[in-house]
């Protein structure tokens, strides 16, 4: 199903940055209508520029332009090839992420406080009813679809 799709997305930025999704804010109509407004999670990490796309194109805001499992199956499968190759151009991006994580950076400081947060106590993560009748539709943002949530810090050197 697409939302799994979508969901796949979800936990994609969850992988790269160490942080769940939306951590750090109520879980309520108002983020429901940022997220149909084009808001997803923000990757402040250093992550290969071919898996931020797929994340990407999981995110979606259109079902229909998500990829489809056997797609993700393949693109993923390429990628675990691809990083064995030091010809591919997603090991280049890795390799590259890899030597920027030798000099000092913004990231440092990331990496020193990554896995210590608090969790909004308006962050829910079971399922509850919430009426969403009232939503906008769903949209993208122009580039890549990343709000200005604060706090979204990660590192992901693989």
């Amino acid at each position: 199903m697409k939302s799994d799709i979508y969901s796949f997305g979800i936990i994609m930025t969850e992988v790269f940055t160490g942080y769940p999704p939306y951590y750090d804010i109520p879980h309520d109509f108002s983020l429901a209508t940022q997220i149909c407004l084009g808001c997803r999670p923000k990757i402040r990490c250093k992550v290969p520029q071919l898996l931020l796309d797929l994340m990407n194109e999981c995110l979606d805001a259109e079902p229909q332009s998500r990829p489809t499992a056997k797609v993700l199956y393949y693109k993923l499968g390429k990628f675990l090839d691809d990083w064995n190759n030091g010809e591919t151009v997603l090991y280049k991006q890795i390799e590259e992420i890899k030597d920027s994580g030798k000099n000092p950076s913004v990231y440092d400081q990331a990496k020193s406080t990554r896995f210590n947060y608090l969790t909004h106590k308006q962050a829910i993560y079971t399922s509850r009813p919430l009426d969403f009748s009232k939503l906008p539709k769903p949209i993208n943002a122009v580039k890549y679809p990343m709000c200005n949530l604060p706090n979204f810090y990660g590192y992901l050197v693989i």
